[in-house]
């Protein structure tokens, strides 16, 4: 995209915020005082989450009007900033007021209202450069809690020119930033219809439809395979006989539990030599983290959490820490080893990933720890594990309200189709032939995205005439 540097600092003066705009705080409100759904005498009020490039008016809160001023009432050409959040990206976010609200904005916002409300959009582009937003990120630094105060927004240098110009940048501005606007809702849709199609993969995997079955082949080739069912019945056998020789070494006093299969009777037809399991019979132990809360180190064994399921892979880059102790203290079931599955199941449920590395690690109790057995298809079970066929098992199951959470013994009754063994590892390394395709396209849109975000700052830094360093 062509920029344009569309104005020069020799038309400009130099002054600060302050000279420019009032900076109002927000409505302090007790909160048994505040409401989630409207009534009379209630004033709704915005705050630091509604903020989202522009203002959301989801999801507000509801206070008495005696604790709303005159001044919190959101005008027309208001900005209303972020002031204070663990996060700091989220500090300093700005949103303009379109028009104006019979509504407040909450303590831990600003609202920064120009003097002069023509020159109110020049000024919230101003607050969307890089250089404004790392500057009140750096001011407003703490250890827990990041704190923006009026006199960082006051005291923040700016060189504006007369009202003309401003009409004309701005102008300028929302030119380039309607045509990347366009671009990057193109992506989206290209994202879309990629996560759509890689569930399309998925469920062609489940229902026998992504390769020749092993039955079709058998036929054509006249010859004999083995069927799911009796790959089924060799893993009962060699899990029971691996049981009753431990068994016996221990004394052999309990008895062995069959584990129960899945009733079939309301389950969907699956294609010939195929058999449906489910994973109490196909894991040798399907489990959870280490209920016992760990106490952090700075260094030491990573403890991996849901956050750090990123993109079908676990993200090592910025983990928790556990002692030595007390990674050797947790039971050898609760540990993760290479070609164990993980499966979050709180909240953001419903992932899974085959551990391919060999890494010491543990995890937190949100996530479950599947073993296949030596005959079960791993990499086709850690497939099947994030088809839509699964995760509508997990949506069933799940329970809670504020978090859902898939109980682990509801996870272990999950059904799977299992196809005959050569035709899952056909099945396995067509769905990884079709997923890195998928996974090279989004990596190219992923970098176009970023491309976007890079030119709107080039935009923001052309039309305000900040010099790179």
């Amino acid at each position: 995209m062509k920029q344009t540097k569309v104005s020069n600092n020799s038309n400009r003066q130099s002054t600060n915020l302050g000279e420019l705009v009032t900076v109002l705080r927000g409505v302090n409100y007790k909160k048994a005082m505040a409401r989630k759904e409207p009534s009379k005498g209630l004033v709704p009020i915005v705050r630091a989450t509604n903020i989202q490039g522009i203002l959301d008016y989801d999801n507000l809160v509801y206070v008495p009007h005696k604790c709303v001023s005159e001044d919190q009432y959101l005008k027309e050409g208001d900005i209303v900033i972020a002031a204070s959040s663990g996060s700091k990206t989220i500090v300093g976010k700005a949103a303009r007021v379109e028009k104006d609200w019979e509504g407040g904005f909450g303590a831990f916002c600003f609202c920064v209202r120009p003097k002069d409300v023509e020159s109110s959009k020049f000024i919230s582009y101003f607050m969307q450069t890089k250089e404004y937003r790392n500057r009140v990120s750096e001011l407003s630094a703490g250890v827990n809690i990041n704190n923006l105060k009026a006199l960082h927004i006051e005291e923040t240098p700016i060189n504006i020119p007369d009202i003309c110009e401003q009409k004309r940048i701005v102008e300028e501005i929302e030119t380039q930033f309607t045509r990347l606007d366009a671009g990057v809702a193109a992506l989206k849709r290209a994202q879309a219809n990629l996560k759509r199609y890689r569930a399309a993969v998925l469920k062609a995997a489940c229902e026998g439809k992504l390769v020749p079955t092993e039955a079709e082949l058998a036929k054509t080739e006249g010859r004999s395979h083995e069927t799911g069912e009796q790959l089924l019945q060799r893993i009962l056998a060699e899990r029971r006989a691996k049981w009753e020789i431990e068994n016996k070494k221990k004394g052999g006093k309990k008895k062995y539990v069959e584990p129960k299969g899945p009733d079939v009777s309301s389950l969907p037809k699956l294609p010939e030599g195929w058999a449906w399991a489910n994973l109490d019979q196909l894991m040798l132990n399907v489990t959870d983290g280490d209920h016992q809360p760990p106490k952090q180190t700075e260094t030491g064994i990573p403890f991996i959490v849901i956050g750090n399921i990123k993109n079908s892979k676990i993200d090592f880059q910025d983990t928790r820490h556990v002692s030595n102790q007390y990674y050797n203290s947790i039971d050898k079931y609760r540990k993760p080893y290479q070609g164990d599955i993980l499966y979050t199941l709180v909240g953001s449920y419903g992932i899974a990933i085959r551990i391919n590395i060999k890494k010491e690690f543990c995890i937190q109790r949100h996530i479950s720890i599947m073993r296949p057995h030596r005959l079960s298809p791993t990499m086709y079970l850690a497939y099947i594990m994030n088809s839509s066929m699964v995760f509508k098992q997990a949506t069933r199951t799940a329970t809670g309200t504020a978090q859902k959470t898939v109980p682990l013994k509801a996870l272990r009754k999950f059904f799977i189709p299992l196809p005959p063994q050569d035709e899952q590892k056909r099945i396995t390394d067509e769905v990884e032939r079709q997923l890195s395709v998928t996974e090279e396209l989004e990596n190219i849109l992923s970098v176009n995205e970023q491309r976007s975000c890079n030119l709107r700052n080039a935009v923001l830094q052309n039309s305000f005439c900040i010099e790179k360093r």
